[in-house]
């Protein structure tokens, strides 16, 4: 216990290996609440309280988590796959070059009428590649990502992107407009 009074790295690395948990096993803020109850009965020991102070940050890490990796998993572009429309999209880091196509990290800014932002990869045919920082109006098609070898859409979910967009056109336009990036 003596550790624990004097080492406030031991309380930081508890939230951090709660944060960490939840890439493992995501949990709710119900399970969280029901595995919080026996730890405040505990907490009533004066020579428990230090550990379960740390147990409760680990918790609370843990929920933390989960619920910002579900944040992260819902997109208002998944009740649109398949559905093209036309949309300004702002790039955001540099052009990746393939045998078939260029690939380009963007936030999509506007998707027919619906505004948002929202991170995506651009999926273009080969040819010039946008300026990073440029605001391309394109008509595009969402979709799903593309499976990976193993069989899981891994290759997005690292980056946090729960869908591509795709054009087919190589007639892309950079919008100088500010009013088009609101």
């Amino acid at each position: 216990m003596s550790v624990l009074r004097r080492s406030p790295h031991v309380y930081v690395a508890a939230l951090c290996l709660g944060l960490g948990g939840a890439n493992l096993i995501r949990g709710s803020t119900v399970l969280a609440l029901v595995t919080l109850a026996p730890l405040a009965i505990l907490g009533l020991a004066p020579d428990a309280r230090l550990l379960v102070l740390v147990a409760g940050l680990a918790l609370l890490g843990w929920w933390w988590g989960s619920a910002r990796l579900d944040a992260l998993d819902r997109s208002v572009l998944l009740a649109h796959v398949d559905t093209s429309e036309r949309s300004v999209l702002a790039v955001t880091g540099p052009t990746r070059h393939s045998r078939f196509e260029l690939r380009v990290p963007a936030e999509i800014r506007r998707f027919g009428r619906l505004r948002l932002r929202e991170a995506v990869q651009l999926e273009l045919p080969l040819g010039r590649s946008p300026p990073q920082g440029a605001l391309i109006e394109t008509v595009v098609t969402v979709r799903l990502p593309k499976p990976s070898r193993a069989g899981a859409r891994t290759s997005h979910r690292v980056r946090a992107l729960p869908c591509c967009v795709h054009t087919s056109s190589s007639r892309w336009s950079v919008s100088t407009s500010s009013t088009t990036a609101t």
